[in-house]
Protein backbone atom coordinates (compact mmCIF):
# COMPACT_ATOMS: atom_id res chain seq x y z
CA UNK A 1 0.00 0.00 0.00
CA UNK A 2 2.89 2.36 0.65
CA UNK A 3 4.92 1.38 -2.42
CA UNK A 4 5.78 4.46 -4.43
CA UNK A 5 4.90 6.86 -1.63
CA UNK A 6 7.36 9.61 -0.76
CA UNK A 7 7.72 10.83 2.80
CA UNK A 8 8.23 14.55 3.35
CA UNK A 9 9.22 16.54 6.42
CA UNK A 10 5.84 18.10 7.18
CA UNK A 11 3.00 17.63 9.63
CA UNK A 12 0.31 15.03 8.89
CA UNK A 13 -2.98 16.40 7.62
CA UNK A 14 -6.41 15.08 6.63
CA UNK A 15 -7.02 14.28 3.01
CA UNK A 16 -10.66 13.94 1.94
CA UNK A 17 -11.34 11.88 -1.19
CA UNK A 18 -15.15 11.66 -1.01
CA UNK A 19 -16.04 14.96 -2.61
CA UNK A 20 -14.98 17.76 -4.87
CA UNK A 21 -13.08 19.52 -2.10
CA UNK A 22 -9.99 17.65 -0.94
CA UNK A 23 -10.01 19.09 2.58
CA UNK A 24 -11.74 17.13 5.30
CA UNK A 25 -14.84 18.61 6.95
CA UNK A 26 -17.63 17.36 9.18
CA UNK A 27 -20.13 18.69 6.65
CA UNK A 28 -18.44 16.60 3.97
CA UNK A 29 -18.78 13.49 6.14
CA UNK A 30 -22.47 14.18 6.74
CA UNK A 31 -23.17 14.60 3.02
CA UNK A 32 -21.24 11.41 2.24
CA UNK A 33 -23.18 9.38 4.84
CA UNK A 34 -26.56 10.78 3.77
CA UNK A 35 -25.85 10.22 0.08
CA UNK A 36 -26.23 6.45 0.40
CA UNK A 37 -29.66 6.45 2.00
CA UNK A 38 -33.09 7.19 0.59
CA UNK A 39 -35.06 9.90 2.29
CA UNK A 40 -38.80 10.33 2.52
CA UNK A 41 -39.79 13.48 4.36
CA UNK A 42 -43.44 12.43 4.22
CA UNK A 43 -42.84 9.49 6.56
CA UNK A 44 -42.97 11.29 9.91
CA UNK A 45 -43.06 8.82 12.78
CA UNK A 46 -44.26 9.54 16.30
CA UNK A 47 -43.78 6.88 18.94
CA UNK A 48 -46.61 4.79 20.36
CA UNK A 49 -46.85 5.27 24.12
CA UNK A 50 -48.08 1.77 24.98
CA UNK A 51 -45.57 -0.10 22.80
CA UNK A 52 -42.13 -0.96 24.29
CA UNK A 53 -39.25 1.35 23.46
CA UNK A 54 -37.43 -1.39 21.54
CA UNK A 55 -40.32 -1.62 19.05
CA UNK A 56 -40.56 2.16 18.65
CA UNK A 57 -36.82 2.45 18.06
CA UNK A 58 -36.95 -0.38 15.54
CA UNK A 59 -39.81 1.28 13.62
CA UNK A 60 -37.97 4.61 13.62
CA UNK A 61 -34.81 3.00 12.26
CA UNK A 62 -36.79 0.94 9.73
CA UNK A 63 -38.37 4.06 8.24
CA UNK A 64 -34.91 5.57 7.75
CA UNK A 65 -33.59 2.33 6.20
CA UNK A 66 -31.15 1.94 9.09
CA UNK A 67 -31.82 -1.71 9.93
CA UNK A 68 -29.36 -4.38 8.69
CA UNK A 69 -31.27 -5.83 5.76
CA UNK A 70 -29.12 -7.63 3.21
CA UNK A 71 -29.35 -4.65 0.87
CA UNK A 72 -28.15 -2.32 3.64
CA UNK A 73 -25.32 -4.67 4.63
CA UNK A 74 -24.15 -4.86 1.01
CA UNK A 75 -24.23 -1.07 0.90
CA UNK A 76 -21.94 -1.11 3.93
CA UNK A 77 -19.53 -3.42 2.04
CA UNK A 78 -20.47 -6.51 4.07
CA UNK A 79 -20.67 -9.78 2.15
CA UNK A 80 -24.24 -11.14 2.26
CA UNK A 81 -24.06 -13.71 -0.52
CA UNK A 82 -26.79 -13.44 -3.12
CA UNK A 83 -28.66 -10.82 -1.05
CA UNK A 84 -32.05 -12.45 -1.63
CA UNK A 85 -34.95 -12.10 0.81
CA UNK A 86 -34.63 -14.49 3.75
CA UNK A 87 -38.31 -15.40 3.46
CA UNK A 88 -39.18 -15.76 -0.21
CA UNK A 89 -35.63 -16.00 -1.64
CA UNK A 90 -36.95 -14.35 -4.80
CA UNK A 91 -36.18 -10.63 -4.59
CA UNK A 92 -33.42 -8.55 -3.05
CA UNK A 93 -33.95 -8.10 0.69
CA UNK A 94 -34.55 -4.37 0.95
CA UNK A 95 -36.52 -2.72 3.72
CA UNK A 96 -39.45 -2.03 1.40
CA UNK A 97 -39.51 -5.57 0.06
CA UNK A 98 -39.26 -7.23 3.46
CA UNK A 99 -42.14 -5.30 5.04
CA UNK A 100 -44.46 -4.61 2.12
CA UNK A 101 -43.78 -6.77 -0.95
CA UNK A 102 -42.64 -10.15 0.39
CA UNK A 103 -45.22 -12.93 0.39
CA UNK A 104 -44.82 -13.36 4.17
CA UNK A 105 -45.38 -9.65 4.83
CA UNK A 106 -48.41 -9.63 2.52
CA UNK A 107 -49.85 -12.60 4.37
CA UNK A 108 -49.32 -10.94 7.73
CA UNK A 109 -50.92 -7.65 6.64
CA UNK A 110 -53.85 -9.54 5.14
CA UNK A 111 -54.41 -11.38 8.42
CA UNK A 112 -54.08 -8.17 10.44
CA UNK A 113 -56.63 -6.43 8.20
CA UNK A 114 -59.14 -9.26 8.72
CA UNK A 115 -58.57 -9.15 12.48
CA UNK A 116 -59.13 -5.37 12.54
CA UNK A 117 -62.22 -5.75 10.33
CA UNK A 118 -60.60 -3.50 7.76
CA UNK A 119 -60.32 -3.68 4.00
CA UNK A 120 -57.07 -5.33 2.79
CA UNK A 121 -53.89 -3.32 3.19
CA UNK A 122 -51.86 -2.55 0.08
CA UNK A 123 -48.40 -1.32 1.01
CA UNK A 124 -45.75 -0.52 -1.59
CA UNK A 125 -43.20 0.91 0.84
CA UNK A 126 -42.66 1.26 4.57
CA UNK A 127 -43.84 4.87 4.28
CA UNK A 128 -47.27 3.52 3.27
CA UNK A 129 -47.51 1.77 6.64
CA UNK A 130 -47.10 5.08 8.46
CA UNK A 131 -49.57 6.74 6.11
CA UNK A 132 -52.17 4.07 6.92
CA UNK A 133 -52.45 4.80 10.63
CA UNK A 134 -51.86 8.57 10.42
CA UNK A 135 -54.43 9.42 7.76
CA UNK A 136 -57.05 6.69 8.18
CA UNK A 137 -60.71 7.29 9.01
CA UNK A 138 -60.56 5.30 12.26
CA UNK A 139 -61.74 7.04 15.43
CA UNK A 140 -58.79 8.48 17.41
CA UNK A 141 -59.17 5.87 20.16
CA UNK A 142 -58.97 2.96 17.71
CA UNK A 143 -56.22 4.63 15.68
CA UNK A 144 -54.18 4.87 18.90
CA UNK A 145 -54.44 1.10 19.31
CA UNK A 146 -54.00 0.16 15.65
CA UNK A 147 -50.86 2.27 15.37
CA UNK A 148 -49.26 0.22 18.13
CA UNK A 149 -50.40 -3.05 16.56
CA UNK A 150 -48.83 -2.17 13.22
CA UNK A 151 -45.55 -1.22 14.90
CA UNK A 152 -45.55 -4.57 16.72
CA UNK A 153 -46.33 -6.33 13.43
CA UNK A 154 -43.25 -4.83 11.76
CA UNK A 155 -41.10 -5.72 14.75
CA UNK A 156 -42.42 -9.32 14.74
CA UNK A 157 -41.79 -9.73 11.00
CA UNK A 158 -38.20 -8.65 11.57
CA UNK A 159 -37.87 -11.03 14.52
CA UNK A 160 -39.16 -13.92 12.38
CA UNK A 161 -36.62 -13.01 9.70
CA UNK A 162 -33.80 -13.14 12.24
CA UNK A 163 -35.04 -16.45 13.67
CA UNK A 164 -34.83 -17.98 10.22
CA UNK A 165 -31.32 -16.67 9.55
CA UNK A 166 -29.69 -17.25 12.93
CA UNK A 167 -31.70 -20.17 14.37
CA UNK A 168 -33.00 -21.81 11.19
CA UNK A 169 -36.52 -21.57 12.65
CA UNK A 170 -39.27 -21.00 10.08
CA UNK A 171 -42.32 -19.05 11.22
CA UNK A 172 -45.37 -19.19 9.02
CA UNK A 173 -47.87 -16.37 8.59
CA UNK A 174 -50.37 -17.82 11.08
CA UNK A 175 -47.73 -18.09 13.82
CA UNK A 176 -46.57 -14.52 13.28
CA UNK A 177 -50.14 -13.18 13.43
CA UNK A 178 -50.85 -15.10 16.65
CA UNK A 179 -47.69 -13.65 18.21
CA UNK A 180 -48.75 -10.14 17.18
CA UNK A 181 -52.18 -10.59 18.77
CA UNK A 182 -50.77 -12.01 22.01
CA UNK A 183 -47.94 -9.48 22.39
CA UNK A 184 -50.15 -6.51 21.57
CA UNK A 185 -52.78 -7.66 24.08
CA UNK A 186 -50.23 -8.17 26.87
CA UNK A 187 -48.51 -4.84 26.25
CA UNK A 188 -51.71 -2.86 25.80
CA UNK A 189 -53.43 -4.33 28.87
CA UNK A 190 -50.36 -3.76 31.09
CA UNK A 191 -48.88 -0.55 29.73
CA UNK A 192 -51.93 1.54 28.81
CA UNK A 193 -54.32 3.30 31.19
CA UNK A 194 -57.22 2.41 28.88
CA UNK A 195 -56.11 -1.23 28.75
CA UNK A 196 -59.23 -2.78 30.35
CA UNK A 197 -59.99 -5.08 27.41
CA UNK A 198 -60.64 -8.79 27.75
CA UNK A 199 -58.75 -11.35 25.67
CA UNK A 200 -61.87 -12.52 23.85
CA UNK A 201 -62.83 -8.98 22.88
CA UNK A 202 -59.24 -8.35 21.78
CA UNK A 203 -59.22 -11.48 19.64
CA UNK A 204 -62.38 -10.34 17.84
CA UNK A 205 -61.35 -6.67 18.02
CA UNK A 206 -64.81 -5.71 19.23
CA UNK A 207 -64.55 -3.23 22.10
CA UNK A 208 -64.83 0.46 22.86
CA UNK A 209 -61.96 2.48 24.32
CA UNK A 210 -62.48 5.92 25.80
Amino acid sequence: MIEGQVLVASNDQWYWDRGVVEHFSVLGVKKWIDSGYPSDNNAVFSWSKWVPIKCNIFMWRMLMDRIPTKQALARWNINVGDGLCSFCEDQEESVDHLFSACIIANGVWSGIARWLKHQPFFFFSVADIIHEFTSSSWPPSKRFIIKGIMIIACWRIWKARNEKIFKNERRNVAEIIVDIKVLSFLWFSNRCKQGSVGWRDWQSFSFDVM
